[in-house]
């Protein structure tokens, strides 16, 4: 008995938020939570779910993402995820108009919807496409990419000559040892590139450069190249127009492998000047820095 007060309780606070919070019952709230990769696709797929009305709110809870949607659609409401009760949300939410709806599988009760990523070609992206009801078909959307790098930064990268951007961090697979990003930095150095770390360097001998989420495009637009594990800053800069190098490890992805299931071209995302290459061995690595090399060559 005490029990169902309780639950009742929680329920008539729930309602509460709701109101107290202005929650429309004509808009659909979808709250993103997660890495930047979830936030890109979701604004990829924007124009399909807006529509006319224009009675989608995106809660976002990571300030730094929030310039992403409006490379889409720049008429989405995009408000700051402040004091959700993920609680409440998870025990009383449910997947309708207004009220917060957290757009992420693991949200999605009694459907393990990430266990089908790599099965028969299907992807992240796929996953997104379900829980907003699209058809899988559609093609996500190309961003707005006309946004001009700040001077510091221009300032920055004047300096070096073929700057090659690497970007050895990523949240959501195992990290590749430090070994190796040295390795490659070395040979792209003995090569007339410039390595650049992104955020931080693993040795004084190779320089870093750091900026904010919202000058990734324009300014990975002004280097030669960048090589970076398969990491949710890979969907933000997939298609800008420098040569970019995403590097898969070889391994088991829920139902398939993880370039079946997150692979730019898989997804569509990649409008070109794109390599992608699985890796089952990041320590015997002659021939994939040769093939880095050949292609960065062949880039303009």
């Amino acid at each position: 008995m005490i029990g169902k007060i309780k639950k009742i309780y929680r329920f008539l606070k729930w309602h509460y938020f709701l109101m107290s919070n202005g929650y429309d019952k004509n808009k659909k709230y979808y709250v993103l939570k997660y890495g930047i990769g979830d936030t890109y696709l979701v604004s990829t797929l924007l124009p399909y779910i807006a529509g006319a009305e224009k009675n989608i709110v995106l809660l976002i809870e990571k300030n730094n993402q929030r310039f992403i949607p409006a490379m889409f659609d720049e008429h989405v409401e995009v408000k700051q995820a402040v004091n959700l009760p993920y609680s409440m949300i998870a025990e009383f939410g449910k997947r309708a108009t207004g009220q917060p709806v957290v757009l992420h599988s693991d949200w999605i009760s009694g459907l393990p919807l990430s266990n089908l990523l790599g099965y028969k070609n299907f992807t992240l992206i796929d996953g997104y496409k379900l829980m907003l009801g699209l058809e899988l078909g559609l093609v996500p959307v190309t961003p707005k990419n006309d946004a001009i790098l700040s001077e510091e930064f221009v300032s920055q990268i004047a300096g070096y000559k073929n700057p090659i951007l690497l970007c050895p961090q990523a949240n959501s697979i195992a990290t590749v040892e430090p070994e190796f990003w040295l390795e490659l930095a070395k040979f792209l150095n003995n090569r007339s590139f410039t390595p650049l770390f992104m955020n931080d360097s693993p040795s004084s001998e190779f320089a870093s450069i750091s900026f904010p989420l919202s000058e990734s495009i324009p300014l990975c637009n002004q280097i030669k190249g960048i090589i970076s594990l398969r990491s949710g800053f890979c969907d933000l800069i997939s298609n800008c127009s420098t040569a970019k190098i995403i590097l898969y490890p070889k391994i088991k992805w829920y139902s398939g492998s993880l370039i079946q299931g997150s692979g730019l071209n898989a997804m569509g995302l990649s409008k070109g000047n794109l390599l992608e290459v699985e890796v089952s061995d990041f320590v015997n690595n002659s021939n994939l820095f040769k093939q880095i090399e050949g292609f960065l060559n062949e880039q303009v």
